[in-house]
């Protein structure tokens, strides 16, 4: 995914999300998809595919919700399948579940079980671009930068032949660090963190260095990584925008050949005028 395909791509996700678009005869949706099961849980994702387009590019949305609510229902990216992506919304074990890493372990199940199915609903999945908002955002990177990781590929799911990989990462004001964020919040964050925290991860940052580290997606590199595409939104206000940029900056030292954009955006209800910059 070049450079000019990830900002238009950007645009038209920053579009949809600020559309409230119906279903119409141009897309369809097919629900409730099992693509894995946790002990006695399914794993389900809603498929929403753009009708008259063969084989159109495949993208994951992940949503947010503190990592304790939320819902595949909530994927705002409808005038986007109009516009030919095929959209893959994906219910995972929230933190009031199972704690982290159960997230990643079912995103990367929905993945493998994309790429071993994908061609039921003609949906090509060679190149998957994983998208979240918030905690969705979160996830998404963190999927996105960990290609073959022992400790959060997991065995989820029976398609464990295929591969999690993912070719793009958007992020829209997810959290890039974890041992730092707290000190980087206003008092409202905090309010809304602390208990987010620790029921993700069992307990506060500093009390979990090691399991907090995990959740890190810059510290999750592996030889894996390939060159890829990550535009990441920093919210304008509230949230600590410094998270995702050094995030972004290590993205670039990393992986020199990637295409990596930054840019402002507002919460998702406050996206209705927002267009990228920069």
């Amino acid at each position: 995914m070049n450079r000019t395909l990830c900002s238009s791509l950007v645009g038209l996700l920053l579009f949809s999300i600020a559309s409230r678009a119906a279903e119409s005869d141009r897309w369809e949706v097919i629900r409730d998809i099992e693509y894995a099961r946790a002990g006695e849980q399914r794993l389900n994702l809603d498929l929403h595919i753009p009708r008259g387009k063969p084989r159109p590019p495949l993208i994951v949305w992940v949503h947010g919700g503190a990592w304790r609510s939320g819902s595949k229902t909530n994927m705002p990216l409808r005038k986007l399948v109009e516009d030919g992506y095929a959209v893959a919304s994906v219910d995972y074990r929230l933190s009031t579940q199972a704690k982290f890493p159960a997230q990643i372990h079912d995103l990367k199940a929905a993945i493998r079980f994309l790429r071993g199915h994908g061609r039921q609903w003609i949906v090509p999945s060679k190149k998957i671009v994983i998208a979240g908002d918030s905690a969705g955002a979160h996830l998404a990177a963190l999927v996105g930068v960990s290609n073959g990781h022992p400790e959060l590929e997991g065995a989820v799911g029976i398609d464990r032949a295929e591969s999690s990989d993912v070719q793009g990462i958007i992020s829209f004001y997810g959290a890039a660090n974890l041992t730092t964020i707290l000190k980087q919040s206003t008092p409202h964050g905090l309010n809304v963190r602390v208990p987010a925290l620790d029921l993700l991860l069992g307990g506060q940052p500093d009390d979990l260095p090691a399991l907090a580290r995990l959740a890190i997606p810059s510290s999750m590199w592996t030889d894996a990584i390939r060159p890829f595409s990550c535009c990441m939104a920093i919210r304008i206000h509230k949230c600590p925008s410094t998270n995702r940029m050094n995030f972004m900056a290590h993205t670039k030292r990393r992986t020199p050949r990637s295409s990596s954009r930054l840019f402002t955006a507002r919460h998702t209800a406050e996206l209705r005028s927002t267009t990228p910059n920069g």
